[in-house]
């Protein structure tokens, strides 16, 4: 826009009320190509002399670019005529009376090896205008000076709007003074100003539709060159003192902005290249989107034929702030790539933050923080990095050291260990999981897997604990209902209300790997009583399952594991002071259940159902003694099974089948089947097949006893043949 103020020779066409030049000697040159040469000289009692008016004439002689030449060497024409080889020459035309007087003290104009100066005032009207046909531009001052022979050109007045110069197509300059280097091409505005955009067919600012940049300490301004002479377009820009842009309801505001644009040779040239803004720095697009820093730096790109231009990335340095529709994005440093929508709009496709990345969605309840965030615009697809990587939303939270979030396709990926956590009204953790490889939760499908050394706990209500280990832990969810899709950044949200876990799947390493270890699957439920300080609450009751694979079909109620397994049920509420080892199995009122092939937990009967070999070994609660069982097939009934994950609380009997074992002390018991009445602590054996025989030994006779059916009372150690058989008696 400044370039409008430097026409393709030295000067334009000017309009004033006054002009004076002068030179060095204060000596006229009179040639036939001179100065004076149609014109009438009167001498003047001064020792000046006086032009008529009316006349036009060739101005100095002396020509800028080099004022030894003679005025016939510029090859100038006959007075009046244009300039048609472009050389430089300058026309002057007045319509009054022009005085030549010779100077009796260098003026402040001719020092500084200047020979030459030229300035233009308007007395009358308070504007000199000038206009300028080869760059189209046009303007008006207060003063115009111009030192020749070093080729600098001054424009100033009194007021912010004093010196006003436009250029078609390009826009207007408004401020008190410009100060131009004709060699160099350098323009400096020593001050404020402020310099509006204008389209092709714009010659006024519309208010309704703001483009401008305006500037309160001073502006420096680098026009290109084409050989000698100075061309309307800027090669670099330099703003200083709380530079503000406005584009519309958009505005970007510092205290320093550099510009630099496209050169000569380029298609673009003329058109911006690169920006740098010093801060503090802020910005907006009017549409609810924000930006701060200390340092903006932006570089464009062409957009489609001709000079247009893009800006195409954007980076924010220093205490770098991004907000969209209450969405706030934090770091040291944010980065942006913009690109155009199909709809021709100019929209962010890509951002990256670093450094103490921070991101807070008040209106979803999403938050997270980072070293490095990458994602688009919305940041619905996302990849977090950095030594400790927390994302939230409303009380879930999940962390690691990277994070992948795809909120379009509902998927959460974390690479490495890390950690999920969901909170109560009291901030206390109500579910967390942990794991040492990768987690993927696909809300679309409703999967979550957990890999490596994974561990997920949860409390079902207020005194209770269930808890998986294993090395893989797959979960399957209500599958996700497009009805109740959201659009909030980094959301992948879960409906708690609607959604259930269906099924979950426990693989210990133990399947893997030998000497691997076997998934684990634990509940237990503490007690009421507020536990002294620095202690944690008591256990009631203790459920613990161990296998290669454990899967729990919530749906079915049943848990399932096709491996050898262990089964642990501890009952810690009629133990008494001192009576809760570290191994529950060694409790009073435990059973510990081992089987070889197969073992199901029917939620809906209140039974487990044990298959090969099959183990059990029950300390009694009343008198602490212990129960062996070994059989083939056993099924246990427990109490209070609805209110346990693993549907076992307190053993009520057990069912055996296939070649029963059982011993308490030193007796012992066999037969086809065998039912333990684990309250009344009874067994009671039958034989099933036609020759079959139920014996019992007692050790310290030496007696077996055989009979079809057996009662055994274990508390009185009272044993009831209930049908008889035959009855063997020692010799």
């Amino acid at each position: 826009m400044l370039a409008s103020a430097v026409a393709a020779q030295p000067l334009p066409i000017l309009a004033a009320d006054r002009g004076v030049a002068r030179s060095v000697s204060g000596e006229v040159i009179v040639t036939r190509q001179g100065i004076v040469e149609v014109c009438r000289i009167e001498d003047r009692p001064d020792g000046g002399a006086s032009v008529d008016g009316g006349v036009a004439v060739r101005a100095l002689a002396i020509h800028a670019t080099d004022p030894s030449q003679d005025a016939a060497d510029q090859g100038m024409g006959e007075p009046g005529e244009e300039d048609p080889e472009g050389d430089g020459t300058i026309v002057l035309t007045w319509s009054g009376a022009m005085v030549l007087q010779p100077v009796k003290e260098i003026p402040d104009e001719l020092r500084e090896q200047n020979h030459v100066a030229v300035r233009f005032s308007a007395l009358e009207s308070g504007r000199v205008s000038f206009r300028d046909e080869s760059s189209q531009s046009e303007g008006s001052c207060g003063t115009l000076e111009y030192r020749a022979t070093l080729q600098r050109l001054v424009l100033s007045g009194v007021g912010p709007h004093a010196v006003r110069v436009m250029r078609a197509g390009g826009g207007l300059l408004e401020t008190r003074r410009i100060e131009l280097d004709l060699s160099t091409g350098v323009a400096r505005v020593p001050g404020a100003g402020v310099a509006h955009a204008l389209r092709e067919d714009q010659r006024e600012i519309d208010p309704g539709s703001p483009r401008r940049i305006s500037w309160t300490q001073r502006a420096d301004f680098q026009l290109a060159r084409r050989g000698d002479r100075l061309r309307g377009d800027l090669e670099w820009a330099k703003l200083i003192g709380r530079v503000e842009a406005v584009d519309g309801q958009a505005s970007l505001s510092g205290e320093m902005m550099d510009a630099t644009f496209y050169p000569q040779g380029d298609e673009r040239h003329g058109a911006l290249r690169h920006l740098e803004v010093v801060g503090p720095v802020a910005g907006t697009d009017g549409r609810g989107a924000s930006l701060t820093g200390e340092r903006l730096s932006v570089d464009f790109a062409g957009r489609g034929e001709g000079r247009r231009t893009d800006p195409r990335t954007v980076s924010i340095e220093g205490s770098a702030r991004a907000s969209r529709d209450g969405a706030t994005l934090r770091a040291r440093i944010i980065d942006a790539r913009l690109e155009r929508s199909e709809e021709d709009h100019l929209v962010v496709a890509f951002v990256s933050a670093r450094e103490e990345v921070r991101f807070e969605d008040p209106v979803n309840a999403v938050s997270a923080s980072c070293d490095r965030l990458r994602g688009d615009a919305t940041l619905r697809v996302a990849d977090l990095e950095g030594e400790r990587v927390v994302l939230r939303q409303g009380s879930d939270e999940i962390g690691g050291t990277q994070v992948h979030l795809n909120a379009g396709d509902r998927i959460v990926e974390v690479f490495g260990a890390g950690w999920f956590a969901r909170r109560g009204d009291d901030d206390e953790a109500i579910a967390e999981a942990s794991w040492t490889k990768q987690m993927v939760f696909d809300d679309r499908k409703g999967t979550l897997d957990c890999f490596g050394d994974a561990r997920a706990t949860w409390r079902p209500e207020a005194l209770a604990v269930d808890d998986v280990r294993a090395e893989r832990i797959h979960v399957e969810l209500t599958p996700y209902r497009e009805a109740s899709a959201g659009d909030e950044a980094l959301g992948v949200r879960v409906d708690r209300e609607d959604r259930q876990v269906l099924r979950v799947r426990a693989t210990g390493s133990a399947l893997l790997e030998d000497g691997g270890k076997p998934a684990v699957v634990q509940s237990l439920r503490e007690s009421p009583e507020d536990p002294p300080e620095g202690q944690e609450r008591a256990i009631l009751t203790l459920v613990r399952l161990e296998a290669p694979e454990v899967f729990a079909d919530n749906e079915g109620g049943q848990i399932r594991v096709e491996h050898p397994g262990r089964l642990i049920v501890a009952d810690y509420r009629d133990a008494g002071e001192g009576d809760a080892p570290d191994d529950p199995s060694q409790m009073r009122g435990s059973a510990v259940f081992q089987w070889s092939r197969l073992m199901v937990v029917d939620r809906n009967e209140d039974t487990i159902t044990m298959e090969g070999d099959v183990r059990m070994t029950h300390i009694r609660t009343g008198d602490n003694q212990t129960t062996r069982l070994l059989c083939e097939r056993l099924v246990a009934m427990f109490e209070d099974a609805g209110e346990d994950s693993l549907g076992a609380a307190r053993l009520r009997g057990v069912r055996c089948e296939g070649s029963v074992f059982a011993r308490s002390g030193r007796q012992e018991l066999m037969g086809d089947e065998l039912v333990y009445d684990a309250r009344r602590s009874t067994l009671e054996a039958q034989a099933t097949s036609p020759t079959g025989r139920v014996t019992f030994t007692d050790a310290r006779t030496g007696s077996p006893t055989s009979a079809r059916r057996i009662f055994w009372d274990l508390k009185s150690d009272r044993v009831e043949v209930r049908q008889p058989g035959v009855l063997v008696l020692p010799r």
